[in-house]
């Protein structure tokens, strides 16, 4: 379980915070950010990285984020960079095929690929059922992503297979710092096997041991300051980066914090409320970030987890 020892409070409300959000925010609209800022301070901490394990909380102890280093071990990042490093052709593919504007996918931020030979630098998008974008109503229905189609189907398939442990190992974490969230995951993945789509989805559907219902696998990328906005405020995602590399660091602007980001490191993050971002590395680097679709759970009519905090675990010290 992590440590619930070390826990730094935040001087405002995440309820009431979210409020002044909006719709889709992006976390890139530098007014508004800055707007927010004013309204609700970060903490002046100290200037230096944190290494050990902490929590953050709102004034109320609701927990935004769960910060895990050295969570997973060498020999489960070994594993997870050998069978994705069978995704090279899709991470190249990523690249070329990027949409304009669509800074996860901006070749700047990526490192070179000469300075790659294992993991080819890209940015690639996994579900096993969602809506194409603007097509979440209901005469619409849920499809596997395209990594999960076609020719990319000969590779992808496998490869979930091999990663089904590592899933698994994930899911353990999310079930214990957020277990309504877990529970719903769970609940929306059993009611997709049988939603009317459900044998269009079979072959990733029975593959698939995830309880988020999609991820973004990112090899060797600068991540800027954004926000998720696909989700809720009230849900985590599951941030786990792996491989051998040094100096990165996942900064958190809204709560004044910088992480260490090293290979092994798990975060749960409340995405939308917490804008966050992580530096270059210098190395070879991977991240699986996992998440919840807001509209599938909606279409699957899954009750949405709500607020996580303390009261679970017992009163923090701050």
């Amino acid at each position: 379980m992590p440590d619930l020892t070390s826990s730094v409070q935040l001087p405002w409300d995440a309820e009431h915070y979210n409020t002044h959000l909006g719709a889709r925010p992006s976390g890139q609209q530098y007014k508004k950010e800055a707007s927010l800022q004013s309204r609700y301070p970060a903490l002046r901490l100290s200037e230096g990285v944190i290494d050990q394990p902490i929590t953050v909380v709102d004034i109320h102890g609701v927990i935004l984020l769960w910060y895990m280093p050295r969570a997973l071990t060498a020999s489960r990042q070994d594993n997870i960079i050998q069978h994705t490093s069978k995704l090279s052709q899709l991470f190249g593919d990523s690249m070329k095929n990027s949409p304009s504007g669509n800074w996860r996918t901006a070749s700047p931020l990526f490192a070179p690929a000469a300075k790659c030979p294992q993991i080819t630098p890209g940015c690639i998008s996994i579900s096993p059922g969602w809506f194409h974008q603007a097509h979440d109503t209901a005469a619409y229905p849920l499809e596997p992503s395209a990594t999960f189609k076609g020719k990319n189907a000969k590779t992808t398939l496998p490869w979930l297979t091999e990663m089904a442990e590592s899933f698994v190992v994930i899911n353990t974490v999310m079930g214990i710092i957020h277990p309504d969230l877990y529970d719903a995951g769970r609940e929306t993945l059993r009611r997709i096997h049988t939603c009317p789509e459900a044998s269009s989805l079979a072959p990733v559907l029975h593959k698939w041991a995830s309880i988020f219902n999609g991820a973004a696998i990112i090899s060797n990328r600068e991540t800027l300051i954004h926000r998720d906005n696909f989700s809720r405020a009230e849900w985590y995602d599951l941030l786990a980066t792996v491989g051998r590399y040094r100096n990165a660091v996942m900064e958190i602007p809204v709560a004044g914090l910088r992480l260490d980001y090293s290979g092994g490191t798990l975060v749960g993050i409340a995405g939308q409320i917490l804008s966050h971002g992580v530096s270059r590395a210098d190395g070879k680097r991977l991240c699986l970030a996992f998440y919840m679709r807001d509209n599938v759970q909606e279409r699957m009519e899954v009750r949405g987890a709500t607020w996580m905090d303390y009261g679970v675990y017992g009163k923090p010290e701050y």
